[in-house]
């Protein structure tokens, strides 16, 4: 995790943990983010520290923290504020979902690939973009190639 400047904003005026609660993913740990340049870093900060909590692996909680990073980046580069982070956790896999007030442009737009996906908001207008990774650091076997390693490890 990088150390916060000085000159960055403090992590209450960008971010904050909302209740629990049903949303993209279903019953989720939700954030509520200012579309601000201090974001991504809020995020990736924040999802370190629940994946600490689920006690998961360090290389888990690095890639999880790039690929919340990279979701949230998009969506205050090119989305409207608020943003809106999900968390949840399913059987050897955690997701994470990224919306943002913008008005949804991906109509029927399909997947991005088997672990990154639009879907639907509901009860509102707008599409998220998920993304699943592994909850355990997957372990290259000698005879893996550097690219089959990499899949397995994050199917981006």
């Amino acid at each position: 995790m990088n150390a916060r400047t000085p000159d960055q904003r403090p992590l209450e005026e960008v971010i904050y943990a909302l209740p629990p609660m049903g949303g993209v993913l279903g019953a989720a740990c939700t954030w509520h983010l200012r579309a601000l340049p201090e974001a991504p870093q809020a995020a990736r900060e924040a999802v370190a520290r629940l994946l600490a909590i689920w006690r998961l692996d360090d290389t888990v909680v690095c890639l999880a923290g790039l690929v919340v990073e990279e979701l949230v980046a998009g969506a205050v580069a090119h989305g409207a504020s608020p943003v809106m982070l999900e968390a949840a956790r399913r059987p050897g896999r955690i997701a994470f979902a990224v919306r943002d007030a913008a008005p949804s442009s991906t109509g029927d737009a399909p997947a991005l690939s088997s672990d990154i996906s639009f879907a639907e908001t509901p009860g509102q207008t707008g599409t998220a973009v998920v993304a699943e990774i592994a909850d355990t650091p997957v372990l290259a076997t000698a005879h893996a190639s550097e690219t089959e390693a990499n899949t397995a490890l994050i199917s981006l």
